[in-house]
């Protein structure tokens, strides 16, 4: 009897490379650790990715914006967004900083677990914040409005972002401060 073998997958591939670096006892790194976890995000495999996290954290290998996006962007994929928020959190508690792909990542999560609430208090958060929101975290945070039924919420943000683009601001973070400060936005 011949046994065909099914051709593996990119996030098996990469598993496998990395499960073999382990027992050969090489040094796995975070670039290691990021590339594997990264190749599950891209195939939804949430649960693989999680794991190798977790077990970066436990092999004292530090996490850095890209370990903790790729996580979050496989929780997004998986349809975990508790788990983004989660792996969000622990992010925070950390000492790597919070930027605009970290939100944009964990605000989609939400957008796709249809918890439009949650994104636009990481909206709010990140222009509180030192993050310079980007028009396409301002799409996320659109979109969330547009799912949860805050159209009213989603086309006034919509025209503070399009207003400062056509004044020649590009930075959707004064577009919020100046909803805020108005007391129009929630």
């Amino acid at each position: 009897c011949v046994r065909r073998q099914l051709p593996m997958r990119n996030w098996q591939k990469a598993l496998h490379v990395w499960s073999m670096m382990s027992r050969s006892k090489i040094e796995v790194d975070a670039i290691a650790f990021n590339a594997v976890i990264c190749a599950c995000a891209k195939e939804g495999k949430w649960e693989q990715a999680l794991d190798l996290f977790g077990l970066m954290i436990s092999s004292e290998v530090r996490p850095g914006t890209i370990s903790y996006s790729a996580a979050i962007s496989a929780c997004e994929k998986g349809g975990e967004w508790e788990k983004a928020l989660h792996v969000f959190t622990e992010m925070a508690l950390s000492e790597v900083e919070l930027d605009t792909i970290i939100y944009s990542a964990t605000m989609a999560a939400c957008v796709e677990g249809s918890t439009w609430e949650n994104t636009l208090q990481l909206f709010n958060a990140a222009a509180q914040g030192k993050v310079d929101l980007k028009t396409d975290v301002c799409s996320v945070a659109i979109s969330a409005c547009e799912k949860g039924g805050r159209c009213a919420n989603a086309m006034l943000l919509f025209g503070l972002v399009a207003q400062r683009i056509m004044s020649g601001f590009q930075s959707c973070h004064e577009c919020l401060r100046e909803g805020q400060q108005g007391g129009t936005l929630p």
